[in-house]
């Protein structure tokens, strides 16, 4: 708020600018290491049944929120197989995926594609909407790790493809 106080001096030539920033910044969430998620949102699983967020920590969690448009997110999905694949016989850690895509038929048939080793969830309507902001995310993909109760390693956690993801990985589950 105090950066765009100053942004919207030098901009006041440009009101509809400063207006479109101040919304992204009104949007932004801090969240803490430690802290639980702020908001556990009921997800679709790929038969349709619905699964609450909440019910499924009990496990170091490493969340993946991605969609089928995405560019960025599809080209993290080999990592995150192979990820998944080293650290698969260690029962300290999950693996989950939670698409925000708003065609059910596109995130099927991408899945059917894929073949992915772990579990897959589908977010959308106001239950999207809700997560999405009270987690204050603006963009995807977005990676977050929780520990075993649900509280917060890293909010913004690195990606599959970053060269030190089995070193954050081993820390958290030591």
């Amino acid at each position: 708020q105090k950066y765009m106080a100053e942004y919207a001096k030098v901009a006041a030539d440009y009101p509809e600018v400063v207006e479109r920033y101040q919304k992204v910044v009104d949007g932004m969430v801090e969240l803490t290491e430690g802290e639980r998620m702020p908001y556990y949102p009921v997800l679709t699983d790929t038969e349709g049944n619905e699964v609450k967020l909440a019910d499924l920590m009990g496990k170091v969690t490493y969340i993946d929120i991605w969609a089928t448009w995405c560019g960025p997110c599809c080209r993290e999905i080999p990592y995150l197989d192979k990820v998944v694949e080293r650290f698969k016989d260690n029962d300290k850690i999950q693996f989950i995926s939670i698409s925000v895509d708003d065609d059910r038929d596109a995130w099927l048939k991408k899945l059917a594609a894929d073949k992915p080793s772990w579990p897959q969830y589908l977010l959308t309507g106001e239950e999207k909407n809700r997560f999405m902001s009270s987690m204050g995310i603006q963009g995807i993909p977005r990676f977050i790790l929780l520990d075993s109760e649900g509280r917060f390693i890293q909010d913004d956690a690195v990606r599959p493809s970053s060269d030190n993801i089995d070193t954050v990985l081993n820390e958290a589950i030591k």
